[in-house]
């Protein structure tokens, strides 16, 4: 699984910490969660960053969309 964000601004963003939490199929309810993941060279304007999540794997689209990604922060590139 991979954690991916896009920056739809016009301007750079770095140090973009994020997390990933899991959705029950039946409930909808949060499950788990991902430790922070930071992506690495920050994200370009109009762009997408990724981040690999360690130890989750999933075998379908549709298992798939039981994760999301939340952002927990992000600076402005220098």
């Amino acid at each position: 699984l991979y954690a991916v964000v896009q920056n739809p601004t016009p301007i750079d963003v770095g140090r973009v910490q994020v997390h990933v939490v899991q959705y029950d199929a039946k409930t909808g309810r949060a499950v788990g969660q991902s430790q922070p993941l930071m992506i690495r060279g920050g994200i370009a304007s109009q762009k997408t960053g990724e981040v690999a999540v360690n130890g989750v794997r999933v075998k379908s689209a549709q298992e798939a969309r039981l994760f999301k990604v939340v952002v927990e922060g992000a600076e402005l590139a220098r």
